[in-house]
């Protein structure tokens, strides 16, 4: 989120990625961040030093699984991480205090007495802010796997993105007993692409997290060492009190010595632990080549999932300019890997915008209402090097949109009266469309031929 005022980010589960939710900037305007759960992340929650996102009060996010870094992370000042302070009421639920936190005192505040209300039913669905997502057949779920969403021209891409994640979550239900109906899907899945992308998912995870003796050997190196550092210090500040020096001497000698048998430790400990992870990762990595995908969102998802293989292993991606392509596509065509492409170019690109809105519409119009062209004109056409928009009508952005709906970066070289310049040089030959949005909230789309 950057700039995101008024947001609603409520009831999402967000699982296994780099950042759960990241946020830059001012987008504290009566925003909400409500019933979400985060599980299985390099750091859950990020805030970076601008960020903002208003005082959330007990809105009922859970904090589950693994989180490589931290739980939750506010890299602000004081001042501006109480803008952004979570109180919450952990006799309710533990969880909803995120299991480690970096960040300036009081950004999460524990208040006894106080609970957590779901004021709009569709908001907080049943089991949202209290437990897990709820493992049961829906309606939603039928239909998801009947393939019959209502919307044609995107039934097929939403249809297996729905039948993925219901497989997923349902795949482990641990002591839970299933429908017959819902472990006849999750048997005939479990061969198909579906079963294979979600094993890949929980192979990519076990790759970037640590377990057992060595997740609590690592938790506890840091704590272990600031402690010994601590009473090393207590030691100094009574040098020259009158205390017995030689002794004291003695007892920081001893305190060192101890210091460096545990960072000895710790060192021998990491070079175990990193064949072990380069096993995994490329266990993990042979996996996911191995699947053979049958669709353009599957396809986009294996490589989405090579690429955080990739900057698991080299700390870098392999196609940087494919992964921004992707991200710029609607995420209801290309399903999750739209997402992901994202989140793994979020570090290089903090902010880039998307608008999934005139992506998505470009390839069907879901709105005519709304998407009432003023009469422009495009000169020329075909275009070469630049195209000339022409429109009597204010409006507030551009953007350039190939026939299959993807986002291309281009630059408005110069705006008057006379019209609207635009650099085409840069895009491939081929149908393009000027999107336009204007001030009173209407949109148009016209086309032009790149030679």
């Amino acid at each position: 989120m950057s700039g995101a005022s008024n947001f609603n980010v409520s009831c999402n589960m967000i699982k296994d990625f780099r950042y759960g939710i990241f946020a830059a900037g001012d987008n504290s305007a009566q925003g909400k961040l409500r019933g979400n759960t985060l599980e299985d992340h390099w750091i859950g929650l990020f805030l970076n030093e601008s960020a903002t996102i208003g005082i959330q009060e007990h809105h009922g996010n859970i904090w589950d699984g693994t989180f490589d870094e931290f739980g939750a992370k506010n890299l602000a000042s004081q001042g501006i991480a109480l803008m952004s302070q979570f109180i919450f009421d952990s006799d309710d639920n533990t969880k909803f205090e995120p299991p480690s936190i970096s960040s300036v005192p009081n950004w999460f505040v524990d208040v006894t007495g106080i609970s957590f209300i779901c004021d709009e039913e569709e908001t907080c669905p049943d089991g949202v802010g209290y437990q897990g997502l709820a493992k049961e057949w829906t309606v939603l779920d039928q239909a998801l796997i009947a393939g019959d969403l209502g919307f044609d021209h995107y039934d097929k891409s939403l249809s297996w993105t729905g039948r993925f994640h219901t497989y997923h979550r349902l795949k482990d239900p641990g002591v839970l007993s299933l429908p017959p109906d819902i472990t006849l899907f999750l048997s005939d899945e479990s061969t198909t692409n579906i079963g294979k992308l979600s094993n890949a998912l929980d192979s990519l995870h076990q790759a970037i997290r640590y377990s057992g003796i060595h997740l609590s050997a690592l938790e506890d190196f840091s704590p272990t060492v600031q402690e010994r550092f601590a009473y090393i210090a207590w030691l100094d500040l009574l040098w020259g009190t009158g205390r017995d020096t030689d002794s004291l001497l003695y007892q920081i000698r001893l305190r060192y010595d101890t210091l460096f048998g545990i960072i000895y430790d710790y060192t021998e400990l990491l070079d175990v632990i990193a064949p072990i992870q380069e096993t995994k990762r490329t266990s993990a990595g042979n996996y996911i080549k191995a699947i053979t995908p049958d669709s353009v969102w599957q396809s986009s998802m294996k490589f989405t999932l090579l690429e955080s293989i990739s900057l698991l292993e080299e700390d870098e991606l392999e196609s940087s300019t494919d992964l921004y392509d992707l991200a710029l596509l609607c995420p209801e065509r290309y399903g999750d890997a739209v997402y992901h492409a994202r989140s793994l170019i979020r570090q290089d690109s903090m902010l880039l915008k998307y608008d999934d809105i005139t992506s998505c519409d470009s390839l069907v119009t879901r709105s005519i209402k709304d998407f009432v062209a003023y009469p422009a004109r495009i000169l020329p056409n075909p275009v070469s090097d630049h195209v000339q928009l022409h429109t009597t009508h204010p409006w507030t952005s551009v953007v350039v949109l190939s026939s299959n709906g993807q986002q291309h970066r281009t630059s408005v070289l110069s705006d008057s009266k006379s019209g609207t310049i635009i650099n085409t040089s840069a895009l491939p030959a081929g149908l393009y469309y000027i999107m336009v949005n204007y001030t009173d909230g209407r949109r148009g789309a016209y086309p032009f031929v790149k030679n």
